[in-house]
């Protein structure tokens, strides 16, 4: 019979064979007996010819690759072939349709299926983008709520807020160690002065008069202070809005966890986790943040590309700073205690704000505030007493895990990337990989088992 001889390139695990411009020498040859029809043995005239790696026989309409030439004689060669099961069938195998888990072709291949085959390494990259809330400040302001005998609109539920600057503060304590409205105030209370004082917290904002009246004179009680101060409309808040720009991830399934995570930090709540997944292909997180001013209590929340809530935390940004010495009893009020108040008088006096100098007072709470009104943070955080910018600023931190690049060219043509789904693999060119594949066809068992084999290790549609 008659035997087509070829040179030419192909890989083991291809569907690609010889074209009608391909061409070839035919040869007579005779079987070496006994054979085998899938890697038979044939013996052709003629001295071994080292370019002829791949033959066709056209009585049995299968392609061989030729494994090796023997030099029988001087002018006898024998040829042992093996069949290329992927080239002889293949219209048949590109007819069918597959489950593909790995493809190169990008028409049918997904970048955000992750891919478990890339490598992982144990270093990682590190990278941040930060953005201050405006409306927040280290100078801050004191919120003193008390009780007096003069409630009017402005008030926070049977008490009255203030809110004063420093300087004020200091004044107003300095003014309530006069025993002569310490007396006062005595009387009026039952013999407990500091008892109209239900709370005094520092808040990282500036209060002016939009939020309340005209600078006025606190009263405390029967008393009225030249002491300069904002009475505070109610339960007024603050919103603002601020984008992080999400920069470098990767545009692919490494965009998110475990191959990227990322750290929110958030003033006040100090560092949340942020799933990334839930802004896979976002290059923004939007935050909004509102702020209560008489509570100190700060609402974060943030949404996706589309608008939608997507997490939510809270906390108090208020420092205690008690007039007196303050305890908390077993129901949650606060108690006054007259005469112990020298460290207070201190930090009024001195103009400074005392977070920034670091004392052990920021809460994580609204302390009484927030007792009065039955009100407590679903989340609550702080950032140890050493606030400094952190008081201001939103800072997202970007952890990424080095890897294998999925994206590069040569990875994808050699191993392709997820598809996870059904194709027509006479759909696709290049790299496939399929799950469970298997042909149906008149072939013999050996031919079904390789090819069965090929398509569920990895071959090239070409």
């Amino acid at each position: 019979m008659n035997v087509r001889f070829y040179t030419y390139s192909k890989r083991v695990n291809s569907t690609a064979n010889p074209g009608p411009s391909d061409s070839y020498t035919v040869k007579t040859c005779l079987l070496k007996m006994p054979t085998s029809e899938h890697d038979p043995v044939i013996e052709v005239e003629g001295a071994v010819n080292p370019a002829w790696n791949y033959c066709y026989i056209p009585d049995w309409g299968k392609l061989y690759f030729i494994r090796d030439a023997v030099s029988v004689t001087n002018n006898l060669t024998q040829y042992i072939l093996q069949e290329d099961t992927l080239g002889t069938y293949k219209t048949t195998i590109r007819s069918t349709k597959q489950y593909v888990a790995f493809s190169s072709d990008s028409t049918v291949y997904d970048k955000y299926k992750v891919d478990p085959r890339v490598a992982v390494s144990t270093t990682k990259v590190v990278g941040s983008v930060s953005q201050n809330i405006t409306m927040l400040s280290t100078v801050g302001s004191y919120i003193i709520t008390v009780f007096n005998n003069s409630l009017v609109g402005e008030s926070v539920g049977f008490g009255i807020s203030y809110a004063l600057d420093a300087t004020n503060m200091g004044k107003l304590r300095n003014a309530m160690g006069d025993p002569t409205i310490m007396q006062s105030l005595s009387s009026y209370f039952n013999g407990t002065p500091l008892s109209s004082i239900y709370g005094c917290i520092w808040v990282p904002f500036v209060v002016t008069s939009s939020y309340g009246t005209a600078v006025t004179s606190v009263q405390i009680g029967n008393q009225a202070f030249t002491v300069d101060a904002i009475r505070i409309n109610g339960y007024v808040t603050q919103s603002e809005a601020i984008a992080l720009t999400i920069t470098g991830l990767r545009d692919d399934f490494r965009r998110c966890e475990p191959y990227t995570s990322a750290a929110l930090h958030l003033p006040g709540c100090g560092c949340i986790d942020v799933n990334l997944s839930d802004w896979i292909t976002a290059t923004q997180i939007h935050i909004t943040a509102i702020f209560e001013i008489v509570t100190g209590n700060m609402l974060y929340i943030l949404r996706d590309p589309d608008g939608y809530i997507i997490q939510t935390a809270s906390c108090s940004l208020a420092a205690q700073c008690p007039l007196g010495q303050m305890t908390v009893n077993t129901q949650g009020a606060v108690n006054s205690v007259v005469g112990m108040a020298t460290a207070a008088v201190a930090l009024g006096a001195s103009n400074v704000n005392p977070v920034l100098a670091g004392g052990a007072m920021l809460a994580s709470a609204a302390s009484a505030v927030l007792n009065m009104n039955k009100r407590a943070p679903s989340v609550s955080g702080h950032t140890g007493g050493r606030l400094n910018s952190l008081v201001t600023t939103c800072e997202l931190t970007i952890f990424e895990v080095q890897t294998e690049n999925p994206l590069d060219s040569d990875y994808k043509s050699l191993k392709g990337l997820p598809v996870g789904k059904v194709v027509a693999l006479n759909t696709i060119t290049g790299f496939c990989q399929c799950d469970g594949g298997s042909v149906s066809l008149a072939a013999s068992a050996v031919e079904l088992e390789e090819i069965n084999n090929y398509l569920n290790t990895g071959f090239f549609i070409e």
